[in-house]
């Protein structure tokens, strides 16, 4: 039984909204919310479950017999947008580690910590940051729109025949 499609869409709806979030810093203009442990939520359960929408997904290719274009571009673009987002999750991670262990007074050394240090930095700045998400949720959507023409065909979405013909898919 192909459980897929019945896992894909939810992480991608969470990964679409915290790379929306990211993109348009919301929180400039709604500051009654927490969106940091907000964003953290979302992309978190986000990555978790797009990790098992990936392995679903490999256990549904391994059913079908014939391998297209449009499958291998829709797994490479699965695996790129999961790489990307778990750029920002190990963020997260490494975040509640510093945390917990300023609270536990657990010690870490000094060039753990700054390995930790310069990721977060890396992974904060604005300039880096921004293309990155940017990157990730364009990977996602023809992640998204890949599968919805291996499941559906060419005319369910508008833009499929565009990424089709972008991609040199017949």
């Amino acid at each position: 039984m192909n459980i897929h499609p019945m896992i894909v869409h939810f992480p991608i709806a969470l990964l679409f909204i915290w790379s929306v979030l990211e993109i348009f810093h919301i929180q400039r203009w709604i500051k009654s919310v927490d969106w940091k442990s907000t964003k953290a939520v979302l992309l978190t359960i986000g990555t978790i479950g797009a990790f098992f929408a990936k392995e679903t997904g490999e256990t549904a290719r391994d059913q079908i017999t014939t391998i297209m274009p449009t499958l291998s571009w829709h797994e490479t673009f699965a695996k790129v947008s999961f790489a990307l987002y778990f750029l920002f999750l190990v963020e997260v991670v490494l975040t509640i580690v510093i945390s917990q262990s300023k609270t536990r007074k657990m010690h870490f050394p000094a060039w753990f910590m700054k390995i930790i240090h310069i990721y977060q930095g890396w992974i904060s700045f604005a300039p880096i940051r921004i293309p990155l998400v940017v990157m990730a949720l364009i990977a996602l959507t023809i992640t998204g729109v890949l599968g919805g023409v291996l499941v559906y065909g060419t005319s369910a979405d508008p833009i499929a025949p565009l990424v089709l013909r972008l991609l040199g898919i017949r």
